[in-house]
């Protein structure tokens, strides 16, 4: 009989069961520091662009922390980065949604014509959450061929943003910096996931060709940011 699978609270990411030193180590770096890192290199390197993305969550939280309505939000999102930290350009990520869960279709679809010709066992597992991959990469490794490729709405705009402003400013890849806004810490283990291409390690201070590199932060700490921030300012 197969055993079933159970989650537990001793698998949750808040133990040291599944982040390891250096991935803990990763995300520590995704702080305030790097924050500003990214900012002042974008305003005192002429070469440095800045982008900034927001998942429809983090602004749908903000919006009902101010208690206004989620374009007003977003708009309040949009002024600040632009003014205070400099962006050169603010998106909201909810169409990176739909190209992402139009992409898992397409896998779907594939790996189902390849299961007809016995090339591929099902189940496809999809998830768009780093903490559960990463809870698979730990705990169940023998699962990770049925886990889907297909990249999230994050990775899917930090690729595109990356791909298309470099066209646009007649720019490197790696002069791009970009700031992702999302609801949940456990999108901090994205950037570790998305720092392996082609099976190589890449430094996280030297992005090269490596699109999907960003600075994940969640709307909490960046609200704590940007209010301090503010404040110095004498602004609401």
């Amino acid at each position: 009989k197969t055993e079933r699978v159970t989650l537990t609270l001793s698998d949750c990411l808040a133990c040291s069961g599944c982040v390891t030193t250096a991935e803990a180590i990763l995300v520590q770096l995704q702080s305030t520091d790097e924050l500003y890192r990214f900012v002042d290199e974008a305003r005192n390197q002429s070469s440095c662009k800045l982008a900034v993305s927001i998942a429809p969550q983090a602004t749908a939280s903000i919006a009902a922390y101010f208690n206004c309505s989620g374009s007003t939000a977003f708009k309040k999102l949009c002024w600040v980065f632009r003014k205070h930290f400099g962006a050169d350009v603010v998106v909201d990520t909810t169409w990176a949604q739909t190209l992402s869960l139009l992409e898992i279709c397409k896998e779907f679809v594939a790996k189902y014509k390849q299961a007809a010709d016995n090339t591929f066992k099902f189940p496809l597992l999809a998830s768009l959450c780093p903490g559960w991959i990463c809870f698979v990469e730990k705990t169940a490794p023998q699962l990770l061929p049925h886990v889907a490729t297909t990249k999230s709405p994050q990775a899917v705009i930090g690729t595109l943003l990356k791909q298309h402003l470099q066209k646009a400013w007649s720019c490197s890849v790696s002069s791009i910096r970009h700031i992702s806004v999302s609801s949940c810490y456990d999108k901090k283990l994205e950037r570790r996931q998305n720092m392996a291409l082609n099976g190589k390690r890449i430094n996280c201070r030297n992005e090269g060709d490596a699109y999907q590199m960003y600075l994940p932060l969640v709307q909490t700490f960046w609200l704590n940011v940007a209010m301090s921030f503010c404040a110095r300012k004498g602004e609401t």
